[in-house]
């Protein structure tokens, strides 16, 4: 019998040998035994197995259906909350996402340009923002970036990224200017989300849990005009103590009573609007699509 003969012979054992196990498998271990099979016919070397084992993981990959999920934490120097982190976690994994965090010092313009093509599903961003209304008035995000004038010079001069003093440090009366401007961050605004990011947000809901974040339209627009299905965000200054509470409750009513983003904005809001200071509330803006979290959205 030729070679051609025994290899089918081979082949048709190996599926009557392996297929009465595959549903006691899970897809990797099943996808594995096949390539070790064709290995130890023609031979390995440690390259083929990796490359194979590669490939492998590639598949698992693009069967799963489980969502993905950033938080990006530019707080947490200023004002960490691992606990917060822990609970944000224990939601997007009892809703079957996979969450990524990131924290200050990764957070930087270049890492902003580059979100959309992440393809995150759903953006929490934990930050420092502030609202200015000049002859393109927008909210701005801190990033975790040093600000200093050699650097982004082209997007500085065109109004794509700016310099900024967080609220804590510019209002505490506890530095001077010189010791203030050490603090200097870069900031990213509407227009370098608008003209700049890279890729396009797959239908993500953003959340942006920072002070002012839509206190002007044009922050919201932007994520939008760049993908975004759904953006909520504060319509005034918040404190960090208040801003993670109600973070913390808006995951709650989303993920674990599966509200849709929407009502759960109205409902938090109704319910701590006691004690968020001066009537600031979370606002909400859509392009009236489905994100997918749930069938509620």
């Amino acid at each position: 019998m030729n070679k051609v003969g025994i290899l089918s012979i081979g082949v048709i054992a190996l599926i009557f040998t392996i297929i009465p196990n595959a549903y006691a498998e899970d897809e990797k271990n099943f996808l594995q035994s096949i390539q070790d099979w064709f290995g130890s016919l023609f031979g390995n070397t440690s390259d083929d197995k990796a490359y194979q084992s590669l490939e492998i993981e590639k598949t698992v990959e693009k069967t799963s259906s489980t969502k993905k999920a950033i938080l990006i934490d530019q707080l947490d120097k200023d004002f960490p909350n691992p606990i917060l982190q822990d609970t944000i976690k224990d939601y997007f994994k009892s809703a079957n996402y996979e969450l990524d965090i990131y924290t200050t010092d990764e957070i930087t313009v270049d890492f902003f340009k580059k979100l959309p093509s992440m393809n995150y599903d759903f953006v929490i961003i934990r930050s420092h923002a502030l609202a200015v209304w000049n002859e393109v008035p927008s909210a701005w995000i801190f990033t975790g970036e040093k600000y200093t004038e050699d650097k982004y010079v082209s997007e500085q001069n065109s109004g794509y990224v700016s310099r900024g003093v967080p609220f804590r440090v510019s209002t505490a009366n506890e530095l001077g200017f010189e010791e203030a401007s050490k603090s200097r961050l870069f900031m990213i605004g509407s227009k370098l989300i608008t003209e700049k990011m890279d890729g396009r947000f797959p239908g993500s809901v953003i959340v942006l849990a920072g002070c002012d974040t839509m206190a002007l339209p044009e922050l919201a627009d932007s994520f939008i005009s760049r993908g975004a299905s759904q953006v909520v965000g504060w319509d005034g200054l918040i404190d960090s103590n208040n801003n993670d509470l109600v973070l913390r409750n808006l995951l709650k009513q989303t993920f674990l009573f599966e509200n849709g983003v929407q009502k759960s904005v109205d409902i938090v809001n109704e319910e701590l609007f006691h004690i968020i200071p001066h009537g600031i509330q979370l606002k909400y803006a859509s392009t009236g699509a489905i994100s997918g979290i749930n069938p509620q959205t």
